[in-house]
Parts: structure tokens; sequence; C-alpha cells
């Protein structure tokens, strides 16, 4: 009968560890994704300002083009638009996605917006 108590008692404290190893697990998971869409969210603040970049060397700028910075890939929409330019930016960092409606006032360069979208 001790014997029973035992392996029952051991089963519980091994299911308990298993669970609380599986829940560690789970939160380092969330925070590492938590983290590399931190990144995701720096490298389109980095395209915005690639885009302003160009802007201001060509007026006439169109966008349509991709940026590598380390890891990540931005690509630049369309630029449209004539006293407010306004394109879209999708960056990505290790599977993650950040896409961002973005506008910019062209006399100032100012960013008037940069709204997350879920998709395209």
């Amino acid at each position: 009968m001790a014997l029973a108590l035992a392996g029952v008692l051991s089963a519980g404290l091994l299911l308990l560890a298993g669970v609380g190893s599986l829940r560690a697990w789970y939160t380092r998971s969330n925070v590492l994704d938590f983290e590399m869409k931190q990144q995701s969210e720096v490298l389109a603040a980095a395209c915005i300002e690639q885009v302003r970049v160009q802007l201001v060397k060509d007026p006439l700028y169109a966008g349509d083009a991709v940026f590598a910075y380390g890891e990540g890939v931005c690509t630049v929409g369309a630029v449209h638009g004539t006293a407010e330019k306004a394109f879209t930016i999708v960056s990505e960092y290790h599977g993650l996605r950040t896409i961002l409606a973005v506008t910019l006032d062209t006399a100032t360069m100012e960013l008037l917006s940069a709204t997350e979208l879920s998709t395209l």
C-alpha cells in the first residue's frame, strides 16, 4: 500500500513538473514572438525613413522598392499623391510582418499618419 502511494505521489509530482516546464516554454516563445514583432516594427520605421530620403532626392519617387536591413526585408508600395504622399510599407523579420499605411507631408516630410493594417 505504501509503495502504491509513493508511486501515485511520484507521478503527481512529475505531472506538476511537466506542466510547469511547458508553461515556461510557451512563455519564452511568446516573449520571443513579441521581440521579433518589435524588430519588424522598427524595420518598418527604418523603411519610412528610407522613403523620406528617396523623396528628398527625387520628389517624383514612385516607390515599388525592396530594401534589405540585416535579417529583415522591407517592401515599399507605390507612392501616390502630390501635397501628401501615401504608400504602404510591408516589413518582415523572421516571419513576423508589419504592414503600415503611411502618409507624409511633402513640404515638411512630416509623418502625418502610419496606421498598422492586418492585411493589404
